[in-house]
């Protein structure tokens, strides 16, 4: 069984290895962000 915290996966390193194989696996990758970061995507459209 694996975990990783918040840290570990969202970062600019990891994110794409994550995607790559999600994508190689055949599955869609979900997006990966902060509450903070999808908070700053939610004032944009808002504002937008």
């Amino acid at each position: 069984f694996l975990t990783w915290n918040c840290r570990h996966i969202n970062n600019a390193d990891t994110k794409p290895i994550i995607r790559s194989i999600c994508m190689t696996a055949g599955y869609t990758c979900p997006e990966i962000c902060t509450p903070q970061e999808l908070l700053l995507e939610d004032e944009d459209e808002i504002s937008g």
